[in-house]
């Protein structure tokens, strides 16, 4: 799968019931063990999957991996600083600070800079 549409959700079960999360709604995903924890504006929810396996489900359109154990929602991150220990961090468009691993960081930096209109 190359991407979502806005149909595209993943659903979740919790409390005995269970509950359609949209991948339009996610802002990124954390790794818990076996399990990865959905962020989105409404709050957060524990799903039973894998990063690998949630990675490929989303696709890599809107989405990236930034760090062994989180994806962020990429059209939406507002910000990527350098930390002072040298570490990325990308700032989400909830506002979350997610660290960037060191394995992905070189691969955002060249991103970043291919899409820059001007070199500083």
């Amino acid at each position: 799968m190359s991407g979502f549409s806005q149909s595209d959700s993943i659903w979740v079960h919790a409390h005995g019931r269970y509950r359609r999360v949209s991948c339009g709604d996610l802002d990124w995903i954390e790794a818990e063990r076996d399990y990865v924890r959905l962020h989105t504006p409404g709050g957060s929810f524990l799903h039973h999957e894998t990063m690998a396996s949630i990675e490929a489900r989303i696709g890599a359109t809107a989405f990236r991996r930034v760090h062994r154990s989180a994806i962020v929602r990429w059209d939406r991150a507002s910000e990527v600083r350098r930390n002072p220990d040298g570490a990325l961090t990308v700032i989400t468009g909830g506002g979350a600070e997610v660290r960037v691993g060191r394995s992905y960081a070189r691969g955002l930096l060249d991103e970043l800079a291919s899409r820059a209109p001007f070199a500083a």
